[in-house]
C-alpha cells in the first residue's frame, strides 16, 4: 500500500471541504426555510390580533357598536360625526386586508397560511362597505391589486341587489 503524497492529501482536503460547503448551504437553506415559515406565522398572527384589537374596541364600546350596525344599514343616515367613525372603522379593516396582500406579494406571508382571509375579507367588504362609503375612501388605495378585490365585492352587491326604476 503506497502513502498518500502531499497532493492527494491536498485533493482530499478539497472534497472534504467542497462536502462541508455543500452541508452547510443545506443547513442555511433549511434554517432560512424555518425561519420564513416563522415570519410567516408571526405576520399572519399578527393581522388576526389587529382583527381581533378592532373587534375588542368595537365590543367595549355600546356607542360605536351601534355605529358600525347602522352604519352598513344606512350610512347616508348617520350623523356626520358617526359617519366619520364609520369610515374609520372600515379604513382600519380595509388596512389589514391590504396590509396583508402586499405582505403575501412580498413573500412573507406564504398564501397557505393565510388560507380562508381573503375569502373572508371579500365577504366583509360585500357585507360592511357601502357603495358611497367606498367611493369617498377608494383614493386611499390607489390602483392595484387589493382596489380590484374591492371593485370587485362591490360589483357582486350591486348584481345581487336589484335596481327599483325611478316613479
Amino acid at each position: 500500500m503506497r502513502k498518500l503524497s502531499l497532493a492527494d492529501w491536498a485533493s482530499v482536503a478539497q472534497i472534504a471541504g467542497t462536502v462541508a460547503v455543500v452541508i452547510s448551504l443545506l443547513l442555511v437553506a433549511s434554517s432560512l426555510e424555518r425561519n420564513t415559515a416563522a415570519v410567516s406565522g408571526q405576520t399572519a398572527d399578527d393581522v388576526y390580533n389587529a382583527m381581533e384589537q378592532i373587534n375588542f374596541t368595537v365590543l367595549d364600546s355600546p356607542e360605536l357598536l351601534l355605529v358600525t350596525i347602522r352604519g352598513k344599514d344606512d350610512s347616508a343616515g348617520l350623523s356626520q360625526l358617526e359617519r366619520e367613525q364609520y369610515k374609520l372603522w372600515v379604513v382600519t379593516h380595509l388596512n389589514i386586508w391590504e396590509r396583508m396582500l402586499v405582505r403575501v406579494n412580498e413573500g412573507l406571508i406564504k398564501p397557505e397560511t393565510i388560507e380562508g382571509w381573503p375569502e373572508w375579507f371579500e365577504e366583509w367588504a360585500r357585507r360592511n362597505l357601502p357603495e358611497e362609503i367606498w367611493d369617498e375612501l377608494r383614493w386611499n388605495y390607489p390602483g392595484g391589486d387589493f382596489a380590484a378585490r374591492v371593485d370587485a365585492a362591490q360589483n357582486e352587491v350591486r348584481q345581487r341587489v336589484p335596481v327599483r326604476p325611478e316613479p
